[in-house]
């Protein structure tokens, strides 16, 4: 699939519409959503699944064949790099992404994105995440429904959490042709050839670019030299998201609703933060 900066523009950009229906609903009190690490009562008894307990592990379940990353570029999720510290790489799956937008409403087993971590030096899928246009959630508690005991029981003070706008640079040295679709997982499990860049670049696919690359960094001015020249191979820009992670395969001692994980660090793929 080989999908120019301009459409993934619009696909991003598209999330929004017609999705405040049906990602999450909220209990009537934020303070009794049940913590999921609750197996039972004080006597060790088991007790009834909760409906977040039971959605969490119908999300999890549903991902759990996303173990080998290779399945999830097969199902469409792109590798989106680099490594962000606190969360690992994402896939993300643009036409997911459309579709529900199409739509309206979400389905808690179907998350816009597969979150990666490197664990012994391999891809290790950590967690499901949605991702939804900041427009959409114009005041905080907007998106809740309790009508539908379908979708994700959770509130937006247990995991919501802005992401700004910004864009995903794929540059593979001395490689002007290929493209993300063109290598494997393993292959692209490199932060040097990635750069995050906030706001976004200007650039399109063919065009070179100086970044420091491997490096979160700030939009570039025009005309500064930032390092490496490089032929862009690929650009994935995004605008201001509000997004959820759901650590469904990687305890995270911050809570399975936590934006970030303390244990998810740069040096995880070699480089220094």
């Amino acid at each position: 699939m080989r999908k120019t900066q301009q459409s993934r523009r619009k696909l991003l950009l598209g999330i929004g519409a017609g999705a405040t229906i049906g990602l999450a609903g909220c209990l009537d009190d934020a303070e009794d959503l049940p913590d999921p690490e609750d197996d039972g009562d004080d006597n060790g008894e088991s007790e009834e699944q909760t409906t977040f307990e039971q959605q969490v592990d119908e999300l999890r379940q549903a991902i759990d064949k996303y173990t080998d990353p290779n399945e999830a570029i097969a199902d469409g999720y792109e590798f989106t790099g680099p490594y962000v510290p606190g969360m690992g790489y994402h896939f993300v799956n643009f036409d997911s992404i459309e579709e529900r937008n199409e739509e309206g409403g979400f389905d808690h087993t179907e998350p816009q994105i597969l979150v990666y971590t490197v664990e012994d030096g391999e891809l290790t899928l950590a967690a499901g995440e949605y991702a939804i246009h900041e427009d959409v959630i114009p005041e905080s508690g907007d998106i809740f429904d309790v009508s539908d005991e379908d979708d994700l029981v959770t509130s937006e003070e247990d995991g919501w959490n802005p992401v700004g706008e910004g864009s995903l640079v794929l540059a593979v040295p001395d490689d002007d042709e290929s493209r993300a679709s063109d290598f494997t997982a393993e292959e692209l499990n490199n932060n040097d050839y990635w750069a995050k860049v906030s706001p976004h670049v200007h650039g399109e696919i063919g065009e070179s670019v100086s970044l420091h690359w491997g490096e979160p960094q700030e939009h570039q001015e025009e005309g500064e030299e930032r390092g490496e020249e490089r032929v862009i191979n690929e650009v994935y820009y995004h605008p201001t998201l509000t997004a959820l992670h759901v650590w469904t395969h990687k305890d995270n001692p911050d809570g399975i609703l936590s934006s970030t994980h303390p244990d998810v660090t740069l040096s995880d793929v070699g480089v220094e933060e």
